[in-house]
């Protein structure tokens, strides 16, 4: 499966519900995940099965994100991916979107969850960039109306 190549080293968030009468919230198996930084061809492989940002919440490094999405009764997985590049602007401005891979499942209940991602990648790749040891990045997520910033 193409997600397992992308996220090999990554560490993603998995959600897993299970298909009893009485369903449970999503459980979150790993909430220590990074941002992937991807390239624009790459970006074209990560999964893209249809989830809602309900609400985001910036904690230093860690973003917080809210979901809602539809199954309950196969894994679901997560990945925050972050374009590889800069838009030059002033603050700069990175482009982001939540990989979603449903593992095909077929039930329709609405899930929520809550995700964190730290967003240190970005951060040393800004540090790297623009060789300093400071920054602001506007952080735009497909999905989501405002921007994220992110002051490191």
């Amino acid at each position: 499966m193409r997600w397992n190549a992308l996220v090999a080293g990554l560490g993603s968030c998995v959600l897993a519900a299970c298909s009893s009468s009485t369903m449970p919230d999503a459980v979150l198996f790993d909430v220590g995940s990074s941002v992937a930084l991807s390239s624009e061809g790459a970006a074209a492989l990560w999964p893209r099965d249809p989830v809602q940002i309900v609400r985001t919440r910036l904690e230093g490094d860690v973003l917080h994100l809210d979901i809602e999405y539809g199954g309950g009764c196969a894994e679901h997985r997560f990945q925050l991916v972050a374009a590889g590049s800069f838009q030059e602007s002033d603050p700069v401005q990175m482009q982001a979107f939540l990989a979603h891979d449903d593992g095909d499942d077929p039930c329709d209940a609405l899930l929520t969850s809550s995700l964190r991602f730290s967003l240190e990648p970005i951060a040393v790749a800004f540090r790297s960039a623009y060789r300093a040891s400071s920054g602001r990045v506007l952080l735009r997520i497909d999905g989501w109306a405002e921007a994220i910033d992110y002051r490191f």
